[in-house]
C-alpha cells in the first residue's frame, strides 16, 4: 500500500484503507453490499459491514488490523474491543506481530499473551490450523506464525477450508478460507447507458421509422411511453451499451509478459533462491511493471493529439472522484449510521425529505388553451440540452434525441401540445436517478452535508420542462423582480456585487448594515402548496399551474448504493438537475421582495437561495431594530414554505 492505493489491486471494486495505510479490506465482487464503518476504523484498523441477504442477521463485520511493532499492543486491542462491545458476527484478520501457542507459534511472548487475554475475554475462535506452513517469512528465510484469523462464536462454524499458501513474493503468505453465507438476492438491473460513439445512425433512424407507427395517440402517458420505447428500441439495435461502473476491471497495463514474470518470481522463491539473486529477479519484475505503466500512460495522454476531448482531457478537468458514498455517515446527534440501509435513509431524509402535511391547493375554472405549440420552439428546447450530458434512467441522451428529431418531430409536437392543453406531465418522465456530488472544498466525507444532490432526469421530460418555463415567464411577472441575480438571463454574481455598491453609494444613510442569509437545503425542502399559490399570485394561467402541479405529483427518486436500488416518492422540493427547478425556486422566493418594511432604508438582493439584506439608518440601534423587523418577515415566509435558515449567519457594516 502506498498513497492510499493498493499495489496490484488498482482496478478493484473498492479499497477500504486505514488512515495510515496500515490495514485494508479489498472488495473484488459486486455480489454483496459493503460499507466502511467509520466509527471503528483508525490508523491501523479497518472495519466494514458486508450484507449478503435481506434478513436482519444476514451480515458480517470484516476487520483488518495491523498491530504495529512500535505501538503498544494494548492500544490496538482497545480499538478491537470497541467493535466487540457493540457488534456481532465479526471476522478479524490481524497481523499480531506476536507469538502464542493459540495460533501454533513455537514460543510465546508478551504481545502474544496480551492477544490471548483479548481472545479469551470475548470467546473468540482461532481458525489457524496446526501443520500449515508458517504465515510469515523473513528475508533470512526464517519463518514464524504472527497472522491470525479470529471470529466470534456466532459465525465461527461458517469458516471453512482455512489454509496458508506461498503464492506471492510478499513476506506475509496468503491466508485463504471460505465463509458460508446465504445466496444473495438477484440484483435489479441499473439504468442503461448507450455508447453513442459506436452508433450506426442510419440504422437508428431506419428502426425509429418502423416504430413510429406503433406509438399510441389517444393517451398522454401511453404516447410518452411509446416515444420512449421507440427510442430505446432504435438505440438497442444501432449502438452498444456501456459497461456498468463499479465492477472489477482489468489493469490496463497488465500483460501476458508480466504474468509470466510473476509466476517465475514466485516459483524461484519457493525453490529457495538465495536472497541477492532473488532481489535481482524481483527488481527486474518491478522495472517491467513501471515500464508497462509508463507506456500505457503515454498512450493515454497521446489521445489528446487526435481528440482534444479525449479521456485524458476529462480526467485532467475532473480528476478522480468517488462514485458512491464510501463510508457510514454521521447523524445530527453525532452517532454513526450502522449499515447501507441506515446510510441511505439518512441521505434520503436529507435530500428527499418527507412532508406529512403537504396542504392542498384549490383552484376553479376551465382550462383555457388557445395557442398551439410551434415545433421550432420544441427543437430549440432540445438543442438547449448538452448532447454530452448524462441521460436519465431510460438511457436516452440529448444527442440521440437530436438525431431522432426529424423522425419524431410530429409525435413529440402532438404529445407536448396535449400535455399543455390538459395540464398533465407524463408519469414515465417523473423518475430521477439521484446522484451525490462532493461539494467543492468539503473535507469531511462522513457528513451528508458535504454532498450535493443531482437528479438525472429523462431528456424528453427536461425538454417539456423548458416549454413550461417559457409559459411561466410569458404569463407571470416573475422576471420583473430585479432583486434576483441567479438563474436569470443577463445577470450574474458580478452584477449582484455592482448592485450592492450602487445602492450603498446612492444611500444617504450614515450607517448601512448587511445581513447575509442562507437557507438550509432550500431546493430540497420548499413546500409545494404555497409554491403553487404564489405561482397563481404572479399571474400564471390555470393550465400552467395544473401542469406544474402534475409535474410535482407522483415524482420518484431512485438512489443506488452498493448494488441495491432504493426508491422514495418526492413530497416537497424542486429537483436539482432539472430544467424547471430553478424557476420554481424563483417563484418561491418572490414573497420576500414584497415584505420590505421600509423601502427607502432597506434593500434585498438574492442569488439563488442566498439572501443579502441591507439596512441603512442614522444610528446603529435604529438599523438593528429594522433588521430584526425584516427578519421577522423572512421567518414568517420561511415557515410558510417549510424552510429553515442556516446557522452561523452574521451582520456586518458595509463600507
Amino acid at each position: 500500500m502506498n498513497n492510499n492505493s493498493i499495489y496490484a489491486f488498482e482496478t478493484c471494486r473498492r479499497a477500504h484503507i486505514s488512515r495510515d495505510a496500515g490495514a485494508a479490506v479489498i472488495v473484488l465482487t459486486n455480489r454483496y453490499q459493503s460499507i466502511l464503518l467509520g466509527a471503528y476504523s483508525s490508523s491501523h484498523t479497518v472495519a466494514i459491514r458486508v450484507r449478503f441477504g435481506p434478513r436482519q442477521l444476514d451480515d458480517v463485520i470484516l476487520v483488518s488490523s495491523y498491530f504495529k511493532y512500535n505501538t503498544p499492543t494494548i492500544l490496538h486491542i482497545e480499538r478491537l474491543s470497541q467493535i466487540m462491545e457493540k457488534e456481532k458476527r465479526i471476522l478479524i484478520g490481524v497481523d499480531t506481530n506476536g507469538h502464542s501457542k493459540l495460533w501454533f507459534s513455537e514460543t510465546r511472548n508478551r504481545r502474544g499473551r496480551t492477544v490471548d487475554d483479548f481472545i479469551h475475554k470475548y470467546g473468540l475462535r482461532v481458525h489457524n490450523i496446526a501443520g500449515q506452513m508458517n504465515t510469515f517469512r523473513r528475508r533470512d528465510n526464517r519463518t514464524s506464525n504472527i497472522d491470525v484469523t479470529l471470529t466470534t462464536a456466532d459465525i465461527g462454524h461458517k469458516v471453512r477450508n482455512w489454509q496458508v499458501s506461498d503464492e506471492t513474493d510478499s513476506d506475509h503468505r496468503v491466508i485463504s478460507y471460505n465463509l458460508l453465507v446465504r445466496k444473495p438476492p438477484p440484483r435489479i438491473p441499473g439504468p442503461v447507458r448507450y455508447n453513442a460513439k459506436t452508433a450506426d445512425w442510419d440504422l437508428f433512424n431506419t428502426t425509429l421509422l418502423g416504430e413510429v407507427g406503433r406509438i399510441p395517440c389517444n393517451c398522454i402517458n401511453a404516447m410518452a411511453a411509446g416515444i420512449t420505447r421507440a427510442l430505446i428500441t432504435a438505440a438497442d439495435k444501432a449502438m452498444t451499451k456501456k459497461r456498468p461502473s463499479g465492477g472489477l476491471g482489468k489493469n490496463p497495463w497488465w500483460s501476458p509478459e508480466l504474468a509470466s514474470l510473476r509466476k517465475d518470481l514466485v516459483r524461484k522463491r519457493r525453490q529457495g533462491l538465495n536472497r541477492p539473486e532473488y532481489n535481482i529477479l524481483r527488481n527486474s519484475f518491478l522495472s517491467e511493471i513501471r515500464k508497462h505503466k509508463a507506456d500505457t500512460w503515454k498512450n493515454y495522454a497521446n489521445e489528446l493529439n487526435t481528440n482534444p476531448w479525449s479521456r485524458a482531457f476529462s480526467w485532467a478537468k475532473k480528476g478522480s472522484r468517488p462514485r458512491s458514498i464510501p463510508s457510514t455517515l454521521t447523524k445530527e446527534d453525532g452517532s454513526q449510521t450502522v449499515d447501507c440501509l441506515d446510510t441511505v435513509e439518512l441521505i434520503l431524509d436529507k435530500f428527499v425529505p418527507r412532508d406529512p402535511q403537504q396542504g392542498e391547493l384549490v383552484y376553479q375554472g376551465p382550462l383555457e388553451y388557445t395557442e398551439s405549440l410551434d415545433p421550432e420552439s420544441i427543437k430549440v428546447a432540445i438543442w438547449r440540452i448538452k448532447p454530452s450530458g448524462a441521460p436519465g434512467m431510460d438511457g436516452i441522451s440529448a444527442r440521440m434525441l437530436r438525431k431522432a428529431w426529424p423522425t419524431l418531430r410530429e409525435p413529440i409536437t402532438h404529445l407536448f401540445g396535449q400535455c399543455v392543453k390538459a395540464g398533465q406531465f407524463p408519469d414515465c418522465w417523473k423518475t430521477a436517478e439521484l446522484v451525490l456530488v462532493p461539494k467543492p472544498g468539503a473535507t469531511d466525507a462522513s457528513l451528508v452535508k458535504s454532498f450535493r444532490p443531482i437528479s438525472l432526469l429523462p431528456v424528453l421530460g427536461k425538454t417539456l420542462e423548458t416549454i413550461i418555463i417559457g409559459k411561466i415567464i410569458n404569463e407571470t411577472t416573475l422576471d420583473t423582480h430585479v432583486e434576483q441575480h441567479g438563474f436569470t438571463t443577463g445577470k450574474s454574481t458580478s452584477g449582484a456585487l455592482e448592485a450592492v455598491y450602487d445602492w450603498v453609494d446612492a444611500s444617504s444613510w450614515r450607517h448601512i448594515f448587511g445581513t447575509f442569509l442562507d437557507i438550509t437545503g432550500a431546493f430540497d425542502n420548499v413546500k409545494w402548496s404555497p409554491l403553487l399559490s404564489q405561482l397563481i399570485h404572479l399571474g400564471a394561467s390555470l393550465g400552467t399551474v395544473r401542469i406544474v402541479q402534475s409535474y410535482l405529483t407522483n415524482r420518484w427518486a431512485n438512489f443506488h448504493m452498493e448494488g441495491v436500488w432504493y426508491r422514495r416518492m418526492l413530497e416537497r422540493g424542486c429537483p436539482q438537475g432539472s430544467q424547471l427547478g430553478p424557476t420554481l425556486w424563483k417563484v418561491a422566493i418572490t414573497p420576500i421582495y414584497g415584505s420590505v418594511i421600509s423601502p427607502d432604508s432597506t434593500k434585498i438582493l438574492t442569488y439563488a437561495d442566498d439572501i443579502l439584506l441591507m439596512v441603512g439608518a442614522a444610528r446603529p440601534k435604529t438599523a438593528f431594530t429594522r433588521i430584526e423587523k425584516q427578519l421577522d418577515k423572512f421567518t414568517t415566509w420561511a415557515t410558510e414554505f417549510a424552510l429553515e435558515f442556516s446557522a452561523g449567519e452574521n451582520s456586518a457594516p458595509l463600507p
